[in-house]
């Protein structure tokens, strides 16, 4: 496809060299640091099982932030932090 039939939006990055621009976020550093551990290690440890316990957090993390109190929140927060940095592992353990 020629960039004069694209979108508005991707006739900007038409031509353009792609860059992973996500690898400059904390997370998926520290994703990357976690599959590389998790691989360097030789667990039997599959980007399923890493899928199914992100999953798990954010779940969690969901049933806390509906909670009326402030401290199951202030947890549901930090969960949901692990949950995405972990929801990067799958990715990285992937490859």
């Amino acid at each position: 496809m020629t960039c004069a039939r694209q979108s508005c939006a991707s006739r900007a990055t038409c031509g353009a060299k792609a860059t992973p621009k996500t690898r400059h976020w904390p997370d998926a550093r520290s994703a990357a640091l976690m599959a590389h551990q998790l691989s360097m290690a030789h667990t039997a440890v599959t980007p399923s099982q890493v899928t199914m316990a992100s999953t798990a957090l954010g779940m969690l993390s969901a049933w806390l932030f509906a909670q009326p109190r402030y401290w199951p929140r202030l947890v549901a927060a930090v969960l949901f932090l692990v949950s995405t940095t972990i929801d990067g592992v799958d990715g990285e353990l992937a490859r």
